[in-house]
């Protein structure tokens, strides 16, 4: 601490350095003048007075000296001056300045990257007051694993009986349809229970928040918007505060206006409405998100304690509803980004290896320029300098490229940035972290820090090694020249079999990767996607409150849509696959009452006839829903295999009846089984197919519906037709979500696929790395051998012998890297598994793969060299030395 306190003083000193020197020679003068007078007193003449006072003070240059050095101005002057030396130094190199630079900026801007990416998830704090102490509160199911919304009943003993949080707040997702300003529009958003904001430590833009009386039922219609809606339909009127608004033909007043850093729970949300809650006969069904804060003092542990015990007593208290349920407590940012942090996690080790080998290459070319400037560095040791001196030069060199690396890299990272958002599929409801990825100020503090990791890498070892030289020896001309360039090449081939040992690991894992997405891109999604359009209609509540109403909508919009030219086939689901699910609870007709917690499960969909033709779904068994059946027929549901496999095995379900809801809820119809569908992938390519339940969209008519349409032509041909006929029926009816599904299927594939293209990415630059830095080390090999290569061509040896010993050497370090490194993929790809779908990650085709694209291009880099070597003219090669 004394030394940062004096540090100011010491900079001053350096920067008024002619004032300093200045009062230093006249302070010096002053004892000098009055010790001349004092000899003059003792009997001195002037001349002999002199010469004594100066031989008593040391010698005025070496006294300056000494006073420098208590000021410690000295070490100062020596960092700037190895500064300037370092960059005349390298400017007289510049193929090697700027092949390090590129080599450097390359692994730091790969780092700059990924962190960007990391920054914006797990790093940058969230937009919440007190972040640290919110969590989020899930119901589980221990047996399964599952883990999901609470349930109201849930939110209500949490909020009366925990004792470990200071606030609790609901969240239900809903959607409106804005009209009245321009063209009609579906807005995301939600309901919210008292003291949601509150919790979550916003404050509104503009106006206020809702007040307890409206949340009651029967209060005051009002709503809150947020900030971007506000910028887009309302011009950004501060006016806009009690004004009305018309969501599904129903007039809210706006009372606030809410930032768009409240993006929660899912983010895209236009609107908020108060949420009335029963809490004397609390629903049990799970659909909220529930948020809370914590305690002063309380941790997720203690909270986690708390909410167990109020499980148990409901399980025991509630056995129909709650029974093998239990109760999660989460930080809220690991709520949403334990997703992808295995994805960051994978990512983040590979740009960390990638590093390494480029500080390990870069090392190694400081250390061939070490020994190209042997000579220089043993005269510097024969003048005087300091082995430590050497080695801070060394060192400073190497901070100077790591430096001019790191803002390249910045450039280079900024860059590669943008290019990943620009992959991002524009219709994907991404988190607003991956949307606010940027450069800041950790981003450009990392960079500082990588900087100096990579330079101290790149350049503690070649310093060290400099320092050593034996500057007699050195000196004498040509004297062990090769004896100490071949210890070099030691210690340089050391260097590349680590390289080339992390790179057969990244190499191994991209191609994990990569078979998995070949793996996913080939497996059967259960339906053909090809000339398929799909879009989102959602029927406005005030006028389609009856079901007959919404039934009649559909009727009279599929005919209209089936009857035009270059149409096959058309239908409607709620919950289209790859975007979203629902599911519930039923009771098989004829089977034992299930267990507690044991009651059957399955995904819920509501088609409509023509629905499975349009998607291409082949109906396995039965028949499909047909035109004649509705509201006052049969109840009738469809089944996929996946539930027949579980629930019916060995039996023929077609005739079978089953009700929706559990053993204890009586009140649903039973439903008839009339066929048997074929599997979907709903969750996704990676997930098995779940078990699965269609009912018939005129017995259980939804207001919001996506539109299947299965086409002649091209399907964004009939875009423009298929809207033109949804409006003839309803003129306000808002369209959105429009795609072919082929696009669908792609973007559920994103993920994946921007892993592998990262990957591979990656891979490949330190493959070409690994390759560059085995070629100059094979290549200084054979300058350094060229004599030998010349007695030995002079005495018989072939060229084709020579060859084959050059290619030897490089085949030594290629084969030691590549063991090394294939047993540490086997030990370090295990992690992967949580990534991988139905790929083994020890796959013996992989590693082989792996290993001969390795082996194929570091022999390519030995070969040139090779050669080389084996057309060494004697004569020439016998002068060399």
């Amino acid at each position: 601490m004394r030394w940062l306190y004096k540090l100011p003083l010491r900079l001053r000193s350096l920067f008024k350095r002619g004032r300093v020197e200045q009062e230093l020679s006249d302070e010096l003068r002053f004892h000098l003048e009055k010790l001349i007078e004092e000899n003059i007193a003792r009997g001195l003449n002037p001349k002999d007075a002199r010469y004594a006072a100066l031989r008593e003070l040391g010698g005025m240059d070496q006294i300056k000296e000494e006073c420098r050095d208590m000021r410690q101005v000295n070490y100062i002057e020596d960092f700037f001056r190895d500064i300037r030396y370092g960059l005349r130094v390298l400017a007289k190199s510049p193929g090697f300045s700027a092949a390090a630079v590129l080599t450097l900026a390359l692994g730091i801007g790969a780092n700059i990257a990924i962190f960007s990416v990391v920054n914006a998830v797990l790093v940058r704090p969230l937009p919440y007051r007190d972040a640290g102490r919110l969590v989020m509160l899930w119901s589980t199911e221990p047996k399964t694993g599952w883990r999901g919304q609470a349930s109201p009943l849930d939110f209500v003993t949490w909020r009366h009986e925990s004792r470990s949080f200071e606030s609790l707040a609901a969240f239900m997702p809903d959607s409106h349809i804005l009209t009245g300003r321009g063209e009609p529009v579906e807005l995301s958003g939600g309901q919210i229970s008292a003291g949601f904001f509150e919790t979550l430590g916003i404050a509104p833009q503009l106006g206020r928040t809702f007040a307890p009386a409206e949340y009651r039922p029967g209060g005051e219609r009002v709503a809150l918007i947020a900030h971007g809606l506000w910028q887009e339909r309302f011009g950004s009127d501060p006016s806009i505060i009690g004004r009305s608004i018309r969501l599904s033909d129903e007039i809210f007043t706006v009372v606030g206006v809410m930032p768009d850093a409240l993006q929660f729970p899912i983010d895209g949300l236009k609107f908020w409405l108060p949420l009335e809650l029963n809490e004397a006969q609390p629903d049990d069904r799970h659909f909220w998100f529930v948020v809370a804060r914590l305690k002063d003092g309380k941790g997720v542990a203690e909270a986690q304690t708390d909410v167990a015990t109020i499980a148990r007593r409901l399980e025991k208290q509630f056995p129909g509803s709650h029974a093998g349920y239990g109760a999660a407590v989460v930080r809220l940012r690991e709520s949403f980004t334990g997703a992808v942090r295995p994805a960051l996690a994978l990512l983040s080790g590979a740009v960390g290896m990638l590093l390494l080998i480029v500080c390990g290459n870069v090392a190694s070319l400081l250390l061939a320029r070490a020994s190209a400037r042997g000579r220089e560095i043993a005269v510097r040791l024969a003048l005087g300098a300091s082995r430590w001196r050497l080695a801070r030069t060394m060192l400073t060199e190497s901070l100077l490229l790591a430096l001019a690396g790191g803002v390249l890299g910045v450039a280079l990272g900024g860059s590669g940035v943008r290019l990943l958002l620009a992959t991002i599929p524009t219709d994907l409801p991404l988190p607003s972290y991956l949307k606010t990825v940027a450069l800041d100020s950790r981003v450009l503090a990392f960079m500082l820090l990588l900087c100096l990791i990579a330079g101290l890498i790149s350049g503690l070892l070649p310093a060290l090694r400099s320092s050593r030289h034996d500057p007699y020896a050195a000196l004498k001309e040509g004297a062990g020249t090769t004896t100490a360039g071949l210890r070099q090449l030691r210690l340089r081939g050391a260097l590349i079999v680590a390289e080339l040992a992390l790179t057969s690991i990244l190499l191994v894992a991209a191609g994990l990767l990569m078979q998995n997405a070949v793996r996913l891109q080939r497996t059967d999604p259960g339906l053909r996607p090809d000339h398929v359009l799909v879009m989102d209609v959602a029927l406005p509540w005030a006028r389609y409150r009856e079901p007959q109403q919404r039934v009649a909508f559909y009727r009279d919009a599929l005919g209209r849509i089936r009857s035009l030219a270059g149409v096959r086939y058309v239908g409607a689901v709620n919950n289209l696959p790859f975007r979203n699910w629902t599911g519930f609870n039923f009771t098989i007709e004829g089977h034992p009452t299930p267990a507690p917690g044991e009651v059957p499960e399955a995904l819920e969909r509501v088609a409509s006839p023509g629905y499975f033709q349009a998607i291409g779904i082949p109906v396995l068994k039965g028949r499909a829903f047909t035109d004649g059946e509705g509201p006052s027929t049969m109840p009738v549901v469809m089944v996929n295999a996946a539930l027949v496999r579980r629930y019916f095995p060995g039996e023929d379900p077609v005739g079978r009846r089953l009700r929706p809801g559990g053993p204890d809820e009586p009140g649903a119809p039973w439903h008839t089984i009339v066929g048997v569908v074929g599997d979907v992938r709903h969750l996704g390519m990676e997930a098995a197919p779940s078990p699965e339940i269609y009912t018939l969209q005129a017995q259980d008519p939804w207001r919001g519906m996506t539109i299947v349409v299965r086409t002649e032509p091209d399907p964004w041909a009939m875009a423009a037709a298929v809207k033109n006929q949804l409006w003839a029926v309803d003129p306000g009816l808002p369209i959105s979500g429009m795609a072919s599904m082929t696009q669908v299927l792609s973007d559920s594939l994103w993920p994946s696929r921007i892993l592998t293209y990262l990957q591979g990415i990656f891979a490949a630059i330190a493959l070409l790395v690994a390759s560059v830095g085995l070629y100059a080390v094979v290549s200084q090999s054979v300058t350094l051998r060229r004599h030998e290569f010349g007695v030995r061509l002079a005495v018989g040896a072939e060229p084709s012998q020579i060859l084959r010993l050059v290619l030897s050497q490089g085949l030594k370090l290629i084969l030691l890297g590549m063991g090394v490194g294939l047993l540490g993929a086997v030990a370090l790809t295990r992690l992967l598994t949580t990534l991988l779908h139905d790929v083994n990650p020890t796959d013996p085709w992989t590693f082989a793969a792996a290993a001969l694209l390795l082996a194929v291009v570091a022999l390519m880099a030995c070969w040139q060299p090779a050669r080389r070597a084996a057309r060494v003219d004697p004569m020439v090669a016998l002068r060399y030395e």
